[in-house]
């Protein structure tokens, strides 16, 4: 189970998935076909799914892949607001640019974010892991509200990454 103590703070959200381990193809369609079956209205289905795709999706190409560590996938639902919550080792030379693409996404407004993912789609301007950082604004663009995360430094040149979106 994910400890999202600091993402979800002063709110209890009903715990519906928690799943811990590798994500192989098996364990991600798992996951994604559960999701799929829980989740209404089918608005809301699709930008969980497929935010919840970019975050699995980022976690097997950029985690640092730590034994100790392995990714986890939480999905919560409170009333009418589902939230989806990812957690993954990361080396510690990402945090600063990872750090900063989030803080920059999180603070658009919901008409910007698609406007910066737009924007990267049509331009392809790639970063320095080789990728045009659509799936963060993907993953932006389909949260309402703000983007919750946090870096905890395992002190071994990785840092354990949460993140956390909400999606009505």
């Amino acid at each position: 189970m994910i400890d999202v103590a600091t993402l979800d703070a002063g709110r209890d959200p009903e715990h519906i998935i928690s799943w811990r381990g590798r994500l192989t193809g098996q364990q991600r369609t798992f996951l994604l076909n559960t999701a799929e079956k829980l989740i209404a209205p089918l608005r809301v289905r699709r930008r969980f799914c497929r935010a919840m795709i970019e975050v699995m999706e980022n976690a097997a190409k950029h985690g640092s892949h730590l034994p100790a560590f392995p990714p986890a996938i939480a999905i919560r639902k409170k009333h009418d607001t589902w939230r989806l919550v990812a957690e993954n080792t990361v080396t510690s030379c990402c945090v600063k640019e990872l750090s900063s693409t989030l803080q920059s996404l999180g603070s658009l407004d919901n008409s910007e974010r698609d406007k910066q993912y737009r924007m990267r789609l049509k331009n392809a301007q790639f970063n320095s892991t080789g990728g045009a950082g659509l799936g963060l604004a993907y993953i932006a663009r389909s949260a309402t509200g703000n983007i919750r995360f946090t870096f905890s430094d395992l002190h071994n040149g990785h840092h354990l990454f949460r993140l956390a979106i909400d999606i009505v």
